[in-house]
């Protein structure tokens, strides 16, 4: 009976000296997720915003993880997610709480300003495409199809609202017509639920593609493609790196043909286009 007696002692002793080194700290987002280990990935709950907890003062995970007990178990919150100030200016500023408010600080400076990400999508074509398709092919082409490769960067914020930009490259195909398209871009996006695992989003962009090409029977024609576009879409999030999408977009465009033996056209008009795809986030999300 020796052994488990001293195990209860030895962790009576271990909770004791977490909690005698713990503060205060007040849950400054929607939902801060509590986690059963350094990894991310096992979440065993959350706790609401507002709500004021106790953790330790020693960072883990190169300085990102706080440890919390949670119904007498060891586990561990971004400190991110937490804030220390107005506890002090509540309590009063004793010199461990100064500490625990200069390392948030320190945290929130060392987190990487901009999340990037590359964002695959398999699109139906549009429909100035498929007209050209169409007239040059003598037919309706059905099985016309488009993809979509973006790199954007945003600010690293689950916010509701936030400004991104990027580089679209996007891509065309039927029978005897290619067509690429190569640009910047630059959005406003409005995320329904930003914190969790299934979000709806609403987004407005406009774009510019001077670097298109217009491929017919290997023979090319340069172009130059600029609009807006407005859309919604479903976000899944897999895990931190990985995340499937599903949507639909509206596009308002031009495109002015500015090869000198091109048709010498300028094409303006509105698409719609369904899409699905995936993200590949650069770091986690």
């Amino acid at each position: 009976m020796k052994f488990p007696l001293t195990l209860v002692i030895l962790l009576c002793f271990f909770y004791s000296s977490l909690i005698e080194a713990a503060q205060d700290a007040i849950v400054k987002v929607d939902k801060a997720v509590i986690y059963s280990d350094t990894t991310l990935k096992s979440p065993i709950g959350f706790v609401r915003k507002g709500k004021k907890v106790r953790v330790g003062e020693r960072l883990v995970r190169k300085g990102i993880l706080l440890p919390i007990i949670i119904s007498g178990k060891l586990a561990y919150i971004k400190i991110s997610d937490l804030t220390f100030n107005s506890h002090l200016e509540n309590t009063g500023s004793s010199k461990t709480s100064k500490r625990m408010a200069e390392l948030y600080n320190e945290e929130e400076e060392r987190e990487f300003p901009v999340f990037m990400n590359l964002d695959l999508k398999v699109i139906t074509p549009n429909n100035a495409f498929l007209e050209d398709s169409k007239v040059i092919n003598g037919k309706e082409n059905k099985t016309a199809f488009q993809y979509l490769a973006r790199m954007r960067i945003r600010p690293n914020l689950k916010r509701h609202w936030l400004i991104y930009g990027g580089l679209d490259i996007a891509f065309q195909q039927d029978e005897r017509i290619q067509l690429w398209d190569v640009g910047p871009f630059l959005g406003l996006q409005f995320s329904l639920f930003p914190e969790r695992r299934l979000d709806i989003q609403a987004y407005g962009e406009g774009f510019f593609s001077p670097f298109s090409s217009f491929y017919l029977r290997q023979v090319r024609f340069s172009t130059m493609k600029y609009g807006s576009n407005v859309g919604g879409r479903v976000l899944f999030k897999l895990s931190p790196y990985f995340e499937l999408q599903a949507g639909l977009q509206l596009n308002s465009f031009t495109r002015k043909w500015i090869d000198p033996n091109a048709y010498g056209l300028k094409e303006s008009g509105f698409d719609t286009e369904l899409y699905a795809g995936f993200n590949i986030n650069a770091i986690a999300n």
